[in-house]
């Protein structure tokens, strides 16, 4: 009985632990238009100090970009970006050119 009530434990860590990652990606994707197919994270480390209205956050998340999207951006640049369609719960992206040029910075 000892044994089998460790696997069960064991099971359930695991379940866990593998439903967190899952709605971590699914937040990390929701980030970007649905209409750039980019179904991969590849890297994202995310930091906060504080909380609420004052608190600071920084992050970066790296994504897998399909060949025929990234083919297009090659065709059409930010032309392509900017026709892309929102969806009702993603708000309007404002695409730039990078490097980003802010007045005022070096």
């Amino acid at each position: 009985m000892h044994k089998r009530g460790l696997i069960i434990i064991v099971l359930l860590a695991a379940l866990s632990y593998s439903s967190c990652q899952l709605l971590i990606t699914w937040h990390h994707l929701n980030h970007i238009p649905a209409a750039l197919n980019v179904q991969r994270v590849l890297y994202a480390s995310e930091q906060e100090w504080g909380f609420g209205p004052g608190g600071d956050e920084a992050g970066i998340i790296v994504y897998q970009m399909p060949d025929d999207v990234a083919s297009e951006l090659q065709k059409k640049g930010l032309a392509h970006l900017r026709s892309l369609p929102t969806g009702k719960r993603q708000r309007a992206i404002q695409w730039l050119p990078t490097p980003v040029e802010i007045e005022g910075v070096c």
